[in-house]
């Protein structure tokens, strides 16, 4: 099988090097987390490197990619891991160091992809200022007394499990694949997306957790706080981010997984979309107008969505920039 390098294990430690300090993580976090200033997205890594190679009962080689920070915030991690293996991929030598670190201290929005979380595990809680400030009057606390326990849990129990899932993802048709729960997976789903990774949002035109209620609502009616369906209304709220999603990928791309996940990471939400859900906002794309617009700026051929050529004329036209789209503007 294939086996890493040293001098590509060189390459991944300086990608993740970058990491390390006090940095804004707003880009890798989602929900309300990205939106409280930066104080509150504001980390500090201590470390982040590669550990030993392994190779599994399956012959596949992994390396451990190991970090230790004061605290993290939610998918920072598996952000990081994400962008790391987005710019290895796809970034050549002379630029990926100077473009990383420029994404990581970028204070616009950008798209940042989102790692799987299987393999990832808490590998041990450090009490160092602890130790520090009360060390002389109290036990240490510390778990090198229990290293050797903790390693042998580790090979017998935690590391085949991980292997036995991520083997489970693949023989799986790719109907009824997670590509968050696959490494090899989630790999393809990037390849297939890679123009949208690193780009900036539009932040003009930002919709608000209240204006995606019923968007994430699984009832019947889907129509959040409100009684009865969603209308053409809630659709506008979105649809500028939805055309952004798919632009992202080049203009065109599977509605589900590509655009699903585009889309929500546009949203910075923590809320994927269930079947019902995703089957409700293809049928709302499809039947979206804006008025006096014959043009469709979404439409689909079979599963791919395909944005018209003059979506952003469109958008502008008829709003795009407004904080609420009002109801004259749409059809119907």
């Amino acid at each position: 099988g294939v086996r890493i390098t040293q001098e590509e294990l060189g390459r991944v430690n300086e990608v993740l090097g970058c990491y390390e300090g006090s940095h804004d993580f707003h880009n890798f976090t989602a929900d309300k987390c990205s939106d409280e200033g930066p104080t509150e997205t504001i980390r500090y890594v201590t470390r982040f490197s590669c550990g030993e190679p392994r190779v599994n009962s399956y012959g596949v080689e992994y390396v451990a990619l190991i970090v230790e920070g004061d605290s993290f915030i939610y998918h920072q991690i598996r952000k990081m891991v994400g962008l790391a293996i987005y710019v290895l991929k796809y970034w050549d030598d002379e630029r990926r160091v100077l473009e990383m670190k420029r994404v990581i201290n970028d204070p616009r929005r950008r798209f940042v992809p989102l790692a799987p979380s299987l393999g990832l595990m808490l590998e041990r809680v450090m009490f160092q200022k602890e130790n520090r400030t009360h060390g002389g009057f109290h036990t240490l606390l510390d778990f090198n007394f229990v290293e050797k326990q903790m390693r042998e849990f580790k090979v017998a129990r935690v590391y085949p499990e991980i292997d036995s899932k991520e083997q489970a993802e693949q023989r799986k048709g790719e109907s009824t694949q997670h590509i968050h729960s696959s490494m090899l997976v989630w790999l393809k789903f990037l390849d297939r997306t890679k123009q949208a990774w690193t780009k900036y949002f539009e932040d003009m035109w930002m919709p608000g957790p209240t204006d995606l209620d019923w968007l994430f609502n699984q009832g019947s009616g889907g129509g959040g706080p409100r009684a009865g369906p969603r209308d053409s209304e809630d659709t506008a709220r979105v649809m500028p981010s939805l055309v952004e999603a798919v632009a992202a990928c080049g203009g065109r791309c599977n509605f589900y997984p590509d655009m699903h996940e585009v889309f929500i990471e546009r949203l910075r939400s923590r809320r994927p979309l269930n079947k019902n859900g995703r089957e409700k906002l293809k049928q709302d794309i499809k039947g979206f107008r804006y008025a006096g617009c014959s043009t469709q700026m979404l439409t689909f051929e079979g599963d791919t969505v395909v944005m018209a050529s003059n979506c952003k004329k469109i958008m502008d036209e008829y709003g795009k920039l407004e904080e609420r789209v009002d109801r004259s503007l749409l059809a119907g």
